[in-house]
């Protein structure tokens, strides 16, 4: 991780530059300060704090999302609580961080990351939230279920006798 001096850190091996605090914390390379803002979120909810986020053009940018949960998952490191690193994240504790990955089986649900064991899992109930943005373009990074991280390049061919793509 490369911290950018701005409450961001960079991850070189993915390319995403994620917000140093948790959403509702500040202070850079501390994070212990509480802005007095909402600090636990619902799905819908960690959207929308994105998308104020970049109406206000937070911290100089304005394409904040919610990570996806490989997005998310790449931030395991190690096997002991809290399984995030801690010099690039400070005051992160080892609770469950969500996604905004839902999961098909109950749409209420979305994949977190449990950072008190590094395993990924669903969750319904309210949860940190941690912004991110950029990465590697057309998704040619990825990390597998278990920690098990590689390169993912998905390619399309079309045929006259196959209309549709096959990847």
């Amino acid at each position: 991780f490369v911290d950018n001096g701005d409450g961001t850190v960079t991850d070189t091996s993915t390319g995403l530059m994620w917000d140093q605090c948790y959403a509702g914390f500040s202070g850079h390379g501390s994070c212990t300060t509480n802005t007095g803002e909402k600090k636990f979120f619902y799905r819908d909810e960690a959207l929308e704090l994105a998308a104020t986020q970049n109406a206000a053009n937070y911290k100089a940018y304005s394409d904040w999302r919610v990570p996806s949960i490989v997005e998310l998952q790449t931030l395991v490191k190690g096997t002991t609580a809290p399984t995030i690193d801690t010099a690039a994240f400070p005051a992160s504790t080892p609770e469950a961080v969500c996604s905004a990955s839902i999961n098909v089986h109950a749409l209420f649900e979305r994949w977190c990351v449990y950072f008190t064991v590094g395993l990924v899992g669903p969750s319904d109930i309210f949860t940190k939230v941690r912004l991110v943005r950029g990465g590697h373009s057309s998704g040619t990074f990825g990390l597998l279920f278990g920690g098990v991280s590689g390169t993912t390049t998905t390619t399309t061919t079309l045929s006259a006798t196959s209309p549709v793509g096959t990847t």
